[in-house]
């Protein structure tokens, strides 16, 4: 409540703790924290981008190959010319 009553916004307050999970590689809590956000409507801002790839590349590290595709869509519809999510597909997915 003090963080809130300095100024800081929620939205602010999660995301930057989803960055810094994803920063060192605790996707448990970041994908935790990401469902906290979207369960409570929270907004990414201009990070959702690269937010949404990062979450993408987890649920492939754990075999999640639908939610994963997911989450690159959501990247590149906040920002269609997100280099790295139009990447990792190819680097990924290799067909059969």
């Amino acid at each position: 409540q003090a963080a809130l009553a300095a100024g800081y916004s929620l939205e602010g307050m999660y995301l930057n703790l989803l960055l810094i999970y994803l920063e060192l590689g605790r996707a448990t809590e970041a994908v935790a924290t990401y469902d906290y956000m979207i369960n409570h409507h929270l907004d990414f801002g201009e990070d959702g981008a690269f937010v949404h790839y990062h979450l993408a590349q987890i649920y492939f590290d754990w075999g999640e190959i639908v939610t994963a595709k997911e989450m690159l869509k959501k990247a590149l519809d906040v920002d269609p010319n997100y280099a790295p999510a139009k990447q990792l597909p190819s680097e990924k997915i290799t067909p059969p």
